[in-house]
């Protein structure tokens, strides 16, 4: 799943538990390899240097690709929390040119949801980088549990899935919300 996927859900069931960032860190983590276990698409780093189809030997190979790798992640980061934002603005009705609205979204279960369904992608880095417990213990996990399609051609099959899962998981929360 993308990063704006994982972060979008995360939000998501933040919402659900309004009031206690650490849960909702720890939900959207939960939400990550649930996600991750079911078959999608996901967009291939051109960074990572595949040995075999062993994700576990795979490494980061020094290039010019780096920096567009980092773009792309960078922008499927911000989306997701720009999603995260929106769900926020919209469930707490908060005007969006108080001043106090950026620390009510930092301290906020949604904002922690986002981030805990996106960040086990980011300690895959970290193993990349390290490879050494705890990275590696993590990615074995990662590894194991994730969806064993996960690259095809059509685009419009990659957003189309992706969107598909966000919308029924937002419909399924704002349900239990209301």
């Amino acid at each position: 799943m993308t990063l704006t996927t994982h972060g979008t859900v995360g939000a998501a069931l933040g919402l659900l538990v309004s009031g206690h960032p650490v849960i909702a860190f720890s939900v959207g983590i939960l939400s990550h390899y649930v996600l991750d276990s079911i078959p999608h698409i996901d967009y291939a780093l051109l960074s990572i240097d595949k040995k075999n189809e062993d994700d576990m030997t795979s490494t980061i190979k020094p290039s010019k690709l780096i920096i567009i790798d980092l773009i792309r992640i960078g922008l499927d980061f911000f989306l997701g929390i720009c999603f995260a934002a929106a769900l926020f603005v919209l469930v707490t009705k908060t005007n969006i040119f108080e001043l106090s609205i950026l620390l009510k979204f930092l301290t906020s279960s949604i904002l922690w949801g986002a981030l805990g369904g996106i960040f086990p992608d980011p300690l895959q880095v970290s193993y990349f980088l390290f490879k050494f417990e705890p990275f590696t213990s993590v990615e074995y996990f990662h590894v194991w549990i994730h969806a064993n399609i996960r690259y095809y051609r059509s685009v419009f099959v990659a957003i189309g899935s992706q969107l598909g899962i966000v919308v029924v998981i937002l419909g399924v929360v704002t349900y239990l919300y209301r």
